[in-house]
C-alpha cells in the first residue's frame, strides 16, 4: 500500500510544480496577445495597401476613358 502523499512530501513537490505552471499562464497569455496583435497589424497593413491599389485603379478608370460610347469603363 502506498503512503499518504502529504506525509511523504510528494504533495509539496506537486504543489510547487503546479505553482510553476500557473506562473507561466500570464506569460503565455501575453505572448498570445502579441501574436494576435502582430497578425492583425500585418493584415491591416496589407488591407491598406490593397485599398490604395484599388483606389489608384479606380482613379485611372476616370482618366483612361474610351473615346466612344457611354464613357464608362465598367458595366453595371
Amino acid at each position: 500500500m502506498r503512503a499518504d502523499p502529504r506525509v511523504t512530501g510528494e504533495w509539496a513537490r506537486a504543489h510547487r510544480r503546479l505553482r510553476r505552471y500557473l506562473e507561466m499562464v500570464p506569460l503565455l497569455l501575453v505572448l498570445l496577445l502579441v501574436l494576435v496583435l502582430f497578425g492583425a497589424g500585418f493584415a491591416l497593413n496589407a488591407l491598406w495597401w490593397i485599398a490604395v491599389i484599388l483606389l489608384v485603379v479606380w482613379l485611372l478608370g476616370f482618366v483612361a476613358r474610351p473615346k466612344s460610347g457611354s464613357g464608362r469603363w465598367y458595366r453595371w
